[in-house]
C-alpha cells in the first residue's frame, strides 16, 4: 500500500544537527554577536562614557586596592577615599597636561599660520618641478640621501653656540648609535634573511624618495623600518654587554639635546632654506 505524497517542500537550508551541536552553536554566536555588534555601534554615543568608565575603572583597580591597604590612624583606608583620590589626580594630571600643552598648540598654531604661504610657494617653485622632472623615486636622489643618512655631522664654529646642524639632520649612527650592532650578528637564520630583505627593501625605496626629510633633527624616514630593525637585533643572539649599554646612553643624550632644542632653539641649526646645503659652508 503506498503512502500518500506529501505537501511539504525538502528545504534548501542546511541541517543544524541537534540541539548543542557544533553548527548550532556557530550559528547561535554568528547571530547574537552580529546582534551586539549592530547595537554597539547603534548605540556607540551613549555607550562611550560607560566602556571609559570601564576602561578606567580596570586599569586603576590594583591601585584602588594598594591604597586601600594603607593604614590611617589604625584603619585601612575606605574604598570611596582611594576612589575619590585617583579621580582628583586623574583630573589635576590632565588639567596640568592641558595647560602646559595650550601655549604651545596656539603658538605652533600661529607659526604655522606665518609660515604656511612660504612653505606653499616653496612646494610650488621647488618640489613641484622637481618631482616633474625627477619623479617621486628616482637615482637621482640617492646620493644626497645617502649622505643625510650616513655622513652628515654636526659642524664647529668660532661663535656661539659654536655647533652647527644641518636641517637635513644628523646621520643615522650618530643619533642611533645602537643600530650599528645589526651590522654584526652572532647567529643568522632564515627569519632573519626575510628580515633583512624587507627592512632592504623599504629602505632602499627611502633612499630613492625624492625627500631627504628635511627639516628633522635625525633620519625621520627611519621610523619605516625601525620594527623591523629592533626584531632583527633581538634575533641576533649578540649579548648586550657595556657596550651596546654606552651607545645607548649616547643615544639617549644626543636624542635628548635634540628634544629640547630641535624647532625651539634656531641658534643650534642651520637657516639654509634651499635644501641644497648640507655640509658646513666654506
Amino acid at each position: 500500500m503506498t503512502e500518500p505524497p506529501s505537501d511539504e517542500r525538502p528545504s534548501r537550508l542546511p541541517p543544524l544537527g541537534p540541539p548543542g551541536s557544533r553548527r548550532r552553536r556557530a550559528v547561535f554566536f554568528a547571530v547574537t554577536g552580529s546582534l551586539l555588534v549592530a547595537l554597539l555601534f547603534v548605540f556607540r554615543g551613549v555607550l562611550a562614557p560607560f566602556a571609559l568608565g570601564l576602561v578606567v575603572a580596570y586599569v586603576f583597580a590594583p591601585v584602588a586596592n594598594a591604597m586601600m591597604r594603607i593604614r590611617i590612624g589604625g584603619r585601612h583606608m575606605p574604598k570611596w577615599a582611594a576612589v575619590v583620590i585617583i579621580y582628583v589626580g586623574l583630573l589635576g594630571a590632565l588639567s596640568a597636561a592641558i595647560a602646559f600643552a595650550a601655549p604651545r598648540l596656539v603658538s605652533e598654531t600661529q607659526r604655522l599660520a606665518r609660515e604656511a604661504p612660504a612653505a606653499i610657494r616653496t612646494v610650488q617653485d621647488e618640489w613641484i618641478p622637481r618631482i616633474e622632472k625627477w619623479g617621486l623615486f628616482g637615482y637621482h636622489y640617492l646620493g644626497r640621501n645617502l649622505a643625510v643618512v650616513l655622513a652628515s655631522l654636526p659642524w664647529f664654529e668660532d661663535e656661539f653656540p659654536y655647533v652647527k646642524i644641518s636641517r637635513h639632520g644628523l646621520a643615522l649612527w650618530v643619533v642611533s648609535p645602537p643600530l650599528l650592532c645589526l651590522l654584526w650578528p652572532k647567529r643568522w637564520d632564515l627569519r632573519m634573511t626575510a628580515l633583512a630583505a624587507s627592512l632592504g627593501l623599504v629602505f632602499g625605496l627611502d633612499l630613492l624618495y625624492q625627500n631627504s626629510g628635511w627639516v628633522q633633527f635625525g633620519p625621520r624616514f627611519v621610523l619605516d623600518w625601525l620594527p623591523l630593525g629592533v626584531v632583527l637585533l633581538a634575533l641576533g643572539g649578540r649579548r648586550f654587554g657595556p657596550a651596546f649599554k654606552l651607545l645607548v646612553v649616547l643615544s639617549i643624550a644626543v636624542n635628548a639635546f635634540g628634544a629640547v632644542t630641535f624647532d625651539r632653539h634656531y641658534v643650534f641649526y642651520d637657516d639654509d632654506r634651499t635644501q641644497e646645503r648640507m655640509f658646513q659652508p666654506h
